[in-house]
């Protein structure tokens, strides 16, 4: 694959340090397998149970009610699964890891395209162990599937406008419609920004206005013509229209939902969401914006050589997200991959060559601080908030730091700070994936509350919730019920005799104030994973700042 260091005769990625990469990628998803699916995941992987369930695969539905907030990809392919190996959350997972395998090759053709082997092997090495890669794929959201398809579309579209082979538009357009299979008219508008920048800048007009796109529109029609067809069914043009216009410009707008998050919100979570590369994709962006900026106010015109497909898909999206009302930190998925080519092209002129002494001396300085903050940041979790008594944990861990040691000692150049913020990672996630996060979701009362239900209940009973809008209550129960939002559908569960109901304290008033007999099944504590603070988090302080949620049993 070439030589990628600071000292350029010095090979990267030798058949030893591919393994030790391979080996880290696997353990740290498998980990990540093990560890349960919350809320919006588990919003969507009860989607797909009600799919088998229901033999329905258009009308989408969860807890009985029609779902018309996501296009149906992500719930036909966890259906699907499902369907062979049962239904689990290690079954949902699954395959979107394994459909992610065609993001990551896609990233290296992409960019070993505009920038030969290395750009492309060290560009997928950087998406592929990225703190959102792995994070995203133990909490699936629809983004994680739609960056495959986004990053697929534009390589071949790309390919297509450099080679013309018809293969590749027509792979490119059905990566488009797939893409807006998985999250709608944002799988289109990623691609446009991106193809469409560099083909303007370059001023190759006759190919934007070319009538091929026709043929485009009518594959990606065709592709997205099964989720239409079900939102029509369900909701008539209204549903055409929350496809199209109003689950996406609603969310700019805040008519559909609003976060009211920063104007900085993206910035600081694009340092999250590509740590520990960070200071790569940094040193990227920056570089190839002031790249054209100068060309810009030179007056210079671009060449063959210019390439803004990477920055025109980064930039007009970020731009975007940033003055849209809805944030969330997953929605930088989609263009990962981008940002990971464009650092992948920089880190490899600022280390191989000899015009930017000073930057790569602060990148190499950060590079060796930054992953000495991960043992203080791991060793509290484990020491003190949920201490981890584990022989085999403390093995992983100690294996960890000993590997992360040798490396600081032993290696060299670019190589060296590659493979210490790996190993940084390696210790970050298996500290996450098998004891942080597990030592957390004790917490989780919606867990505990399906535990007694699928022990407890009779069969025919279903699990209910009133006020508590908690999809794992759906999803982990043996049969589940409705989520009860008013007094209106409240009445409905109580009519239904031997229901099951998880609520508040507010909740369980209501049913004292209607006299209605029921039985006590379990009370328990309850902290989400969002939203941590020092005082739950404090094992001293932790029991007066949890929440008290409650599971009854109807009379008879």
């Amino acid at each position: 694959m070439g030589n990628i260091s600071g000292n350029i005769k010095q090979p990267l990625f030798t058949r030893r340090f591919l393994l030790f990469i391979v080996s880290i990628y696997l353990i740290i998803n498998f980990s990540g397998l093990m560890v349960p699916v919350v809320e919006n995941a588990c919003k969507y992987a009860q989607v797909s149970r009600e799919i088998i369930d229901n033999g329905d695969w258009l009308n989408l539905t969860i807890a009985h009610e029609p779902y018309e907030q996501k296009p149906p990809l992500l719930f036909w392919i966890g259906a699907v699964f499902y369907s062979f190996l049962g239904v689990s959350f290690i079954t949902f997972k699954l395959p979107v890891l394994l459909l992610s395998a065609l993001g990551i090759y896609s990233t290296y053709r992409f960019a070993r395209l505009l920038y030969r082997n290395r750009a492309g092997a060290l560009a997928a090495f950087f998406y592929a162990t990225s703190l959102g890669y792995f994070y995203y794929h133990n909490d699936i959201h629809t983004d994680t599937v739609l960056v495959n398809f986004v990053i697929l579309a534009i390589w071949q579209l790309t390919a297509f406008f450099r080679e013309k082979k018809w293969h590749q538009f027509l792979l490119g357009s059905i990566g488009v419609g797939l893409a807006m299979l998985s999250k709608g008219p944002i799988g289109l508008a990623i691609p446009v920004f991106a193809l469409g920048t560099h083909l303007a800048a370059t001023r190759r007009f006759r190919e934007i206005f070319h009538v091929r796109w026709l043929l485009a529109a009518v594959l990606i029609l065709i592709i997205i013509s099964p989720a239409l067809a079900g939102l029509y069914k369900e909701f008539g043009i209204g549903g055409i229209k929350f496809f199209f216009w109003t689950n996406n410009v609603g969310r700019v707008t805040g008519s559909l939902r609003s976060s009211n998050s920063g104007v900085f919100y993206y910035f600081h979570n694009l340092i999250l969401m590509t740590s520990p590369w960070f200071v790569f994709v940094y040193a990227g962006l920056i570089l190839e914006i002031r790249k054209y900026v100068l060309k810009l106010f030179r007056k210079e015109k671009m060449d063959g050589s210019d390439e803004l497909i990477n920055i025109g898909g980064i930039v007009l999206y970020f731009v975007v997200l940033t003055i849209a009302s809805q944030k969330n930190p997953h929605y930088l998925m989609a263009v990962l991959p981008l940002t990971m080519v464009l650092a992948a092209k920089w880190t490899l002129a600022i280390f191989d060559e000899s015009r930017f002494p000073k930057l790569k001396r602060v990148l190499t300085v950060i590079n060796h601080i930054f992953p000495f903050l991960i043992w203080p940041l791991v060793l509290v979790f484990l020491l003190l908030f949920f201490p981890e008594k584990r022989g085999w944990f403390w093995g992983l861990f100690i294996a960890g730091t000993i590997g992360f040691i040798l490396a600081y000692i032993k290696m060299k150049g670019l190589r060296k700070q590659l493979a210490i913020l790996l190993l940084a990672q390696f210790v970050f996630f298996i500290s996450l994936n098998t004891s942080i996060l597990p030592s957390m979701l004790r917490y989780y009362s919606s867990f505990n509350a399906c535990r007694v239900f699928n022990k407890q209940a009779e069969a025919g009973a279903r699990l209910n919730s009133y006020r508590l809008r908690y999809w794992s209550i759906f999803y982990y129960s043996k049969s589940y019920g409705i989520w009860s939002r008013d007094d209106a559908s409240l009445k409905k569960i109580v009519a239904e005799k031997g229901s099951w109901i998880f609520t508040d304290r507010t909740g369980l008033d209501v049913l004292n104030n209607w006299n209605v007999p029921y039985t006590l099944k379990g009370e328990f504590n309850n902290r989400n994973l969002t939203g941590q603070s020092f005082k739950f988090l404090n094992p001293k302080t932790r029991s007066a700042h949890m929440e008290k949620h409650y599971l009854v049993e109807l009379g008879k």
